[in-house]
């Protein structure tokens, strides 16, 4: 994937990203900021192979999710950000996991924590969430494209 596809991209996850903040007040701006820097490094390593943002209720279980595929086939179909129909007191707390590619799980630790320290702005570990949301219905939403690559976009209720 090229800059400029990494970069166009990337800007659907931000819009899609700030407005959920935007909406729901679960999180400060300057966080999200933070967190799509992350994203889009490692985008740029080839390191991540999907994205969820999570809306959990007052028991921690997944409300909503939007799940990001990160592809590598051209594309016909390019979607604008946006129809997010989160909104303030729905949920209790934001998450987002992040799937990473074979390439970065093959990394040694020590290039993994190289990595964390050179590129990115938040502490990330493991988590226990299932980015399946077997329990809620997924529905393709949207696809974003760039010239050899896209993302779509899965919206779980």
């Amino acid at each position: 994937m090229t800059q400029s596809e990494i970069n166009k991209l990337h800007k659907s996850i931000a819009v899609d990203f700030k407005i959920v903040v935007r909406k729901t007040e679960l999180w400060e701006l300057s966080y999200c900021y933070q967190i799509l820097h992350d994203i889009k490094m490692f985008m740029l390593f080839n390191y991540l192979e999907t994205v969820s943002i999570i809306i959990h209720s007052n028991n921690n279980a997944p409300l909503k999710a939007k799940k990001y595929l990160i592809d590598y086939t051209s594309r016909i179909q390019d979607d604008r950000p946006g129809n997010i129909d989160w909104e303030d007191g729905e949920g209790q707390s934001l998450s987002v996991v992040l799937t990473h590619t074979a390439e970065y799980n093959r990394l040694s630790m020590d290039k993994k924590n190289a990595f964390q320290i050179d590129h990115l702005k938040i502490a990330w570990s493991p988590t226990n969430i299932d980015t399946n949301f077997s329990h809620l219905s997924g529905a393709l939403s949207k696809i974003y494209t760039a010239t050899s690559a896209g993302i779509n976009r899965v919206d779980f209720n």
